[in-house]
């Protein structure tokens, strides 16, 4: 087993990506890929949808840790076709996610430029309790584990 980390930006397509690239030309038939989100296998939702068809296409069965699901093309009609009807719902929500978290941040930054100082008093952050970080310290140097 070997395993391969990838940390780039979203907008790099996956074959333009060098650790995730270099994966994709190692996987044979046969071959289980083992991914944290399926829509992590591309940049956008075609880029996603390509690389994950030519994945199974090529008879690798793809595993998702954070959704617990298993794609796989199995040959019979029926069931390839609901694999296709669960990934393009997969990743067109992600992408309408990823839309939707870019707009968010968008309307957030118009409204700190509109108004800088009611947004600094608004979103300064928690205050800090200075009691429960002397507890917290005293109970550390007594050795004691905090949760």
């Amino acid at each position: 087993m070997e395993i391969l980390t990838d940390i780039c930006s979203g907008t790099v397509p996956a074959t333009k990506r060098e650790q995730l690239s270099r994966l994709l030309d190692k996987l044979r038939k046969g071959d289980v890929l083992v991914v944290w989100w399926i829509d992590r296998l591309g940049r956008d939702y075609h880029d996603s949808e390509k690389t994950i068809r030519d994945l199974l296409n090529r008879g690798v069965t793809i595993k998702t840790i954070n959704q617990d699901m298993t794609f796989a093309y199995t040959g019979n009609d029926m069931q390839d076709m609901t694999t296709n009807i669960q990934l393009t719902m997969i990743t067109a929500m992600a992408a309408a996610e990823r839309k939707n978290r870019l707009a968010y941040a968008k309307a957030g930054r118009q409204a700190i430029k509109q108004d800088p100082k009611l947004w600094a008093e608004k979103f300064s952050g928690r205050q800090r309790n200075n009691e429960r970080t002397l507890k917290v310290i005293e109970l550390l140097e007594q050795g004691l584990v905090c949760t």
